[in-house]
């Protein structure tokens, strides 16, 4: 009588296919489930770059002429992007060679009304970090550059006509 019972049982499920639903059911319900957890890994793993914040190594400045001189050209791409750790003696090599020039070049900041030359061990992150103070922070930092003079003259005064 059991294995009636069990006969019957087994063809009123093949007839509704209830076992199959139940099984589908359960895959799709497992599949949700790991896409699920799949999804919070995700985002676990998206935030964790968050936390281990590590500054940028590279730093963004505008390299441009002098205002006052003229009888240099301009860089073909003013801004720059490269190593906060490269010195200013890198970025004269730099100049030479982009403007195909033989004579020595002057690297300047201007600070306030003067422009003052920077010596070459000084390095990008030190000029950034010493003259961008915090109002400034969203601000890019410019550098000019001219002829290097044989006068020791370490600031220039701005002229009226200079407008940056």
């Amino acid at each position: 009588m059991e294995d009636d019972e069990d006969t019957a049982i087994e063809a009123f499920n093949k007839k509704h296919n209830t076992v199959t639903r139940r099984k589908s059911k359960e895959i799709k319900r497992k599949a949700t489930q790991s896409h699920r957890e799949d999804r919070e890994n995700k985002r676990k793993t998206n935030t964790d770059h968050i936390l281990n914040y590590e500054p940028s190594p590279l730093v963004d400045f505008i390299l441009r002429p002098h205002p006052l001189v003229h009888d240099l050209e301009r860089l073909n791409r003013e801004s720059i992007r490269t190593s906060k750790d490269i010195k200013i003696s890198n970025l004269r090599r730099f100049l030479s060679k982009k403007l195909d020039l033989n004579v020595p070049i002057q690297i300047l900041i201007r600070m306030g009304s003067i422009y003052v030359s920077l010596e070459d061990d000084v390095s990008i992150e030190t000029i950034s970090s010493e003259v961008l103070n915090q109002k400034q922070e969203d601000s890019i930092l410019t550098l000019y550059y001219k002829r290097g003079d044989t006068s020791d003259d370490q600031e220039l005064h701005c002229d009226s006509r200079d407008n940056l």
